[in-house]
């Protein structure tokens, strides 16, 4: 994939670029910029590469147009992967952080296709098979045409569906677009769990699907455990966890590849982006949850993204199967306790 590719249009040609200056003169801007009584720049501003300088890749017709204070001195995880999928024309530091990733990881596009594509087929088998009315969707992406509730809609045209982020670009460019009824966008944070049990149109005292997307991928294990067991005891038996996780082997060519994606959301000054061995993952997850079948006749636990349930045979020399496989994903029910709040 080429930066080309990610883009609605190109950007008009620049005479010459822009230097770049260092991260910390980058984390100094803002102050900066504050006492010199001026607006940000719309430059972004990373170490060691230049630029073009068109300034901000702004497109008539595009969601950006409307939103004149956005930061865009760093990349922005959730604009990152909306250009993968190709939902959204990236800012410049975006494609800072697109370009890096692109030399490293070619088909990096993958991992965020290979969750979405899980999360379509989970959220369908939960509509169909599993009786459940309400969602919470940690997932801003929305797809023109095919947001990730339409499934949901099609098997449970009576479901609550609650679409949660906390970055304003992408609330605004959900709200936008999601409008039916009883389809909500919410600003929640789901990594501070107890901020979903006040969203006005979801009850919790009744079970609730969960897409944590790849929350635990951004916390340490002592976090992510304390994250999921908080979910145990806040929501009510029944509900379902779908919790992934970044995954690479402990050695080899994709740990040294996972190591230098890691590198790269470090430099851009992002949380910690962790890649874990699927038994590492299977440890975070607490004693009241248990992990549903990720196909016919499998034990429950994370599995790769494009081996949950998947909708044909699966090649494992199928183009960008190794990098699909860098995402894992398993889907748990809350199984009733004593040491829940219900």
């Amino acid at each position: 994939m080429t930066m080309s590719e990610l883009r609605f249009s190109s950007p008009p040609p620049a005479p010459a670029p822009r230097p770049v200056t260092s991260a910390r003169t980058r984390a100094a801007e803002p102050a900066r910029v504050a006492a010199e009584g001026r607006a940000p720049g719309p430059a972004a501003r990373l170490p060691e590469v230049a630029l073009p300088a068109y300034g901000t890749s702004r497109r008539s017709g595009s969601w950006y147009l409307d939103r004149e204070d956005g930061n865009q001195l760093a990349p922005n995880p959730v604009r990152v992967t909306q250009a993968l999928l190709g939902m959204s024309h990236p800012y410049e530091a975006d494609e800072w952080m697109l370009r890096r990733l692109l030399e490293v990881l070619p088909d990096v596009a993958e991992l965020a296709r290979a969750p979405y594509r899980c999360h379509e087929r989970v959220l369908r088998y939960l509509a169909s098979h599993a009786g459940i009315a309400q969602f919470v969707l940690a997932d801003l992406l929305v797809p023109p045409g095919q947001p990730l509730h339409t499934d949901i809609r099609h098997h449970a045209p009576d479901a609550t569906i609650c679409y949660i982020g906390t970055e304003p670009l992408a609330l605004a460019h959900a709200r936008a677009l999601l409008t039916e009824d009883n389809v909500f966008v919410d600003d929640a944070d789901i990594l501070l769990p107890d901020t979903l049990t006040v969203l006005p149109d979801l009850d919790f005292d009744r079970p609730v699907a969960v897409l944590l997307g790849t929350a635990i991928s951004h916390c340490d294990d002592p976090a992510a455990r304390a994250l999921l067991a908080r979910y145990t005891q806040i929501l009510a038996p029944g509900s379902i966890l779908v919790i992934s996780g970044h995954t690479a082997p402990a050695a080899g060519p994709r740990a040294a590849i996972a190591r230098a994606v890691a590198d790269i959301h470090a430099t851009c000054g992002l949380e910690p982006l962790r890649f874990r061995i699927i038994p590492q993952l299977n440890a975070l997850l607490p004693d009241t949850l248990t992990a549903l079948p990720p196909g016919p006749h499998q034990p429950g636990g994370f599995v790769p993204c494009d081996r949950w349930w998947p909708p044909g045979p699966q090649l494992d020399l199928a183009p960008a199967r190794a990098t699909a496989r860098m995402v894992s994903t398993v889907v748990a029910r809350i199984e009733p306790t004593t040491n829940t709040e219900h």
